[in-house]
């Protein structure tokens, strides 16, 4: 039996239910892991609230301090201010911190259970599960929130009865009886037989990247006019931004079950990407979320989802020079777009003396630079004229996450707000505004009117704009 330590950290002023600790360690035990609570601290604030703190602080923060345990940090919502996202793996590059969020809607249905039964789900992404696929005749603790239904007892009945089936053939049943009976799913088969075979590398906390074990392999999906890839430009520099928009329409005469939100952050989209010479690879997001349950989407309804990116998972996302191919799918609404195509040329190309994206954001790793060497390298990037919309509405994104003074935040905000920065960026420093307003206690009817007027008039703004601009604080 393989051991971990998870410390486990609070926010202050959060409120949450007890955690079942007993419980959690009973779930882990059945997939043959000893989990090992830890005490943890108590954090001054949540990243939800306060602009100038956030995850990655911690991610950098507990590295240094811990990276012989993984960290569970019970938060209250996520930054975005999504009350569907009820949990989250704040670090897919090592592994190193989950974040649970009481304050979600799952949670606040579902009290000590929904507690329970996410941070089981987030550990397991932090050991390097994916999620699971229905199919089978009962739900795991790796399904998504949505597909978690069934009563937990009957899921363990069901579980175990196939464990015996499996021994029964012959086969290992990779099942280990808990001392305590869990008060949560248990997890699924596919998952018991993935951490027994991960290498320590890959299982334990701050070591291998995220390596979600999702293919769509259970999922159909066609040809499909309804999902469509709109790029918001022709050309792109190479090492630069890639930036497009996923729409679906439903074309069909009655009511469909649909994701609420579309995005590879949300596995609920896969965006795969031919390069110039070739080869196919599918892109990876740096956050990875937990899209919970479907939402009605009526005849002629439509989903937009805005999207960025300046690398992919074997580097740059725009590394050569040539003509790319771009396929999105959507396997939950089983249909995959048609190819779009566009062409990556070098900076000297598409425009006079332009500056290529710094090194420090488009590949090296954060510890081979000190946070004031980057901040420095990104406002000297700023302050040239010659910068392209996409990248400048990016790196200003970034330096927010930096900055602390006031002034210098407004005017960055500003930049990542601009009518020419890529969609998702428009969006992101769109909720950094509104967050900031509301922390500083000026967030009142007229200040969100403001907002929605100046910056969020395009018909892809239009569920951000109602979020924030039409539901109630």
């Amino acid at each position: 039996m393989r051991t971990v330590g998870i410390r486990l950290h609070r926010i202050n002023g959060v409120g949450a239910p007890a955690l079942d600790q007993a419980s959690l360690a009973a779930a882990f035990e059945n997939t043959d892991v000893r989990l090992t609570i830890l005490a943890g601290s108590t954090l001054p604030a949540d990243p939800a609230l306060q602009p100038g703190f956030n995850y990655r602080n911690l991610v950098s923060a507990f590295r240094a301090e811990d990276s012989s345990s993984g960290h569970l940090v019970i938060g209250g919502i996520h930054p975005s201010r999504n009350l569907n996202i009820a949990g989250e793996l704040a670090d897919l590059e090592s592994r190193g911190i989950a974040v649970v969020f009481a304050g979600s809607d799952y949670v606040t249905r579902h009290g000590r259970d929904g507690l329970l039964q996410t941070t089981a789900h987030e550990l397991g992404h932090l050991l390097n599960l994916g999620h699971e696929h229905n199919g089978r005749d009962y739900d795991s603790i790796m399904d998504q929130a949505r597909d978690r239904d069934q009563d937990p007892a009957i899921c363990w009945r069901f579980a175990r009865a196939e464990a015996e089936q499996a021994a029964s053939t012959g086969s290992p049943s990779y099942w280990l009886e808990p001392s305590v009976p869990p008060s949560c799913h248990p997890f699924g088969r596919s998952a018991r037989i993935r951490l027994a075979h991960l290498s320590d590398e890959k299982f334990l906390p701050w070591r291998t990247g995220f390596e979600p074990n999702y293919g769509g392999a259970e999922d159909r999906w066609s040809l499909s006019e309804a999902l469509r890839v709109d790029l918001e430009a022709r050309t792109f520099r190479r090492n630069g931004v890639l930036a497009f928009v996923v729409s679906y329409e439903n074309r069909r005469q009655d009511l469909i079950a649909a994701p609420p939100e579309l995005g590879p952050a949300f596995q609920t989209l896969i965006v795969q990407i031919r390069r110039p010479d070739g080869d196919v690879y599918q892109h990876r997001p740096r956050a990875l979320n937990c899209s919970t349950g479907l939402e009605p989407l009526r005849p002629g309804g439509r989903l937009q989802w805005p999207f960025c990116t300046m690398r992919g998972p074997g580097g740059f996302a725009l590394g050569q020079v040539g003509v790319y191919e771009l396929v999105v799918i959507a396997p939950r609404l089983g249909a995959a777009s048609a190819p779009v195509q566009f062409e990556v040329v070098e900076p000297s190309q598409a425009g006079p003396k332009a500056p290529p994206v710094p090194r420090a954001l488009a590949g090296t790793p954060a510890s081979a630079r000190s946070e004031a060497r980057l901040r420095r390298e990104i406002a000297s990037r700023l302050g040239r004229r010659d910068i392209d919309p996409l990248t400048r509405g990016y790196l200003a994104l970034t330096q927010i996450g930096f900055e602390t003074d006031p002034a210098k935040i407004v005017k960055l905000e500003s930049q990542a707000l601009a009518p020419t920065s890529p969609t998702e960026v428009r969006h992101a420093a769109a909720l950094a505004r509104f967050k900031r307003l509301a922390a500083a206690g000026r967030l009142g009817r007229r200040a969100r009117n403001d907002l929605c007027r100046r910056h969020l008039q395009r018909p892809e703004d239009q569920a951000l704009s109602t979020r924030l601009c039409e539901e109630p604080l």
